[in-house]
């Protein structure tokens, strides 16, 4: 509606129930030459930006395998959550946080998609652990639960080391990188990043906000931070993960 009366969209994610309804939003921003992101937000925190300048850097190698996990214990009364019309499940909330770590170090095209969840009465996913595989033997492995909180960090491996972000990884402020030296010796270092406000995560939006305002100033319609091929892709994967739980929306008939 917002693209239609000629509006920039920032939309909170997922943009889309699947890659059907998410291929025709990015088809109407470029008729519409208008901005629109899928609000991903972690992407513009400094900490992120950091990871990604290391990865690029060299500084751990060639990178292997990401490990990311994210758990929430939800309350039994929160129908966004439990409402399978709704779009409910842990996929399309917070599954989407750990695969957009795999496709920020991978890309959006793993060559195979492999998923161990499960479903409960309601027909929602609560748990779920997704292997993705790419080519050049590089791996993901990334797990969500709506039932229990999990360790929220993110360990990226290399050929010369590894790079841990801090829980929360979605919004974190720590990140800590380990290299070795030719002969062995292990080097660690951590870096420390502020949010706008030090005592509120959530001040981090402000990150975000800036790209999107800075975007529509210079006339971009997406940030590559997180493009629309990213958030397109991220939406075909989770409905293969979707297909391999048996999970289906009202919106895929």
């Amino acid at each position: 509606m917002a693209l239609n009366h000629d509006k920039h969209v920032l939309v909170e994610k997922p943009m889309a129930m699947n890659a059907k309804e998410a291929e025709a939003i990015v088809a109407l921003v470029k008729e519409k030459n208008l901005f629109f992101m899928e609000g991903m937000w972690t992407r513009f925190f400094p900490a992120i930006r950091f990871v990604c300048q290391q990865i690029d850097d060299g500084v751990i190698g060639d990178v292997h395998n990401v490990h990311s996990a994210f758990g929430v214990a939800f309350k039994a009364d929160n129908d966004r959550i439990w409402n399978k019309e709704l779009g409910g499940g842990g996929l399309l909330d917070i599954g989407i946080y750990v695969l957009a770590t795999a496709t920020m170090v991978f890309g959006i095209e793993p060559e195979k998609v492999t998923t161990a969840g499960k479903l409960n009465d309601e027909g929602v996913d609560v748990y779920n652990s997704i292997t993705l595989e790419y080519s050049g033997q590089r791996f993901a492995t990334v797990e969500y639960s709506t039932l229990a909180k999990m360790s929220e960090t993110v360990k990226i491996t290399g050929s010369k080391g590894w790079i841990t972000i801090q829980e929360p990884a979605h919004a974190s402020r720590e990140v800590s990188v380990v290299t070795f030296t030719e002969d062995g010796k292990r080097i660690e270092k951590t870096s420390l990043f502020q949010h706008p406000n030090p005592s509120d995560h959530h001040s981090g939006f402000q990150y975000e906000a800036q790209a999107v305002m800075d975007a529509i100033h210079s006339k971009q319609i997406e940030r590559s931070e997180y493009s629309h091929a990213e958030s397109v892709g991220i939406i075909k994967i989770m409905d293969k993960v979707r297909q391999g739980l048996g999970l289906m929306y009202t919106a895929d008939r």
